[in-house]
């Protein structure tokens, strides 16, 4: 079976086992956009920036951290992997089966965009719909939905490949220090003076096309390195721990 086809297999085996987390997900996204129309409108706005950061950092937070969750499901396993462990489970059966690291990585990254990226565009339309028509025309949309699926994949393959070489407590704690950075990093950015989705859209508004499929390029360039790495760490990792 070629690494192609087993990773099919098994994100289709991810989706059966997800009950509904994916209706989770669904509504996390709806809450999602509710969140960030009042913050978009502050963003789009110039004179909200002026001598106020709060709104550009809180938008610099919601998207950097949390876009790149959007590939996982909400459902008990996830929720309670710090507790159960459930990763260790999930290789521990797998590994017993005439399947590789390289189809058991693909297909956990497979799992991961099959979610993420309809949850992303789902959220992106909604916030164009509501808020940013005003600002970029649909292909101008087009060019700052890649800028955003692009860091999104590139950070969901991150979180998928250190789910995969930690235990859920270590987890959970890594999980924790890149959110209080990114925090961090939405707030120094703001302070400064800028704010990253309202760059996003000046560059998608006048067509600088580079950026944001650079951007889409790197997310695909790390997806991939991150699959070999993770196919590496799978034969590595201690179904123990």
């Amino acid at each position: 079976m070629s690494t192609w086809k087993g990773a099919v297999r098994l994100a289709r085996y991810e989706w059966s086992l997800a009950g509904h987390g994916s209706w989770f997900n669904l509504i996390l996204v709806l809450y999602f956009t509710l969140m960030t129309i009042p913050l978009l409108g502050d963003v789009t706005e110039p004179q909200a920036r002026d001598g106020a950061w709060y709104p550009g950092g809180a938008a610099n937070f919601f998207m950097l951290a949390l876009l790149p969750c959007f590939g996982f499901f909400l459902n008990r396993a996830t929720l309670g992997g710090w507790r159960l462990n459930y990763m260790s489970g999930k290789l521990a059966a797998w590994r017993q089966l005439p399947i590789t690291g390289s189809q058991i990585a693909a297909g956990r990254l497979l799992t991961m965009l099959s979610l993420l990226v309809p949850s992303l565009l789902l959220l992106l339309v909604l916030q164009y719909a509501m808020v940013l028509r005003h600002e970029v025309d649909p292909a101008g949309m087009a060019l700052y939905s890649l800028f955003w699926i692009g860091y999104a994949a590139a950070g969901g393959s991150l979180y998928a490949w250190m789910e995969i070489v930690m235990d859920g407590k270590r987890y959970l704690l890594f999980c924790s220090v890149v959110t209080v950075v990114l925090i961090g990093v939405g707030v120094v950015l703001s302070v400064s003076g800028f704010e990253i989705m309202r760059w996003a859209l000046e560059q998608a508004a006048a067509g600088r096309w580079l950026p944001m499929l650079a951007t889409a390029a790197a997310g695909a360039a790390v997806t991939l390195v991150v699959q070999r790495l993770m196919a590496r760490s799978i034969g590595r990792r201690s179904l123990h721990a």
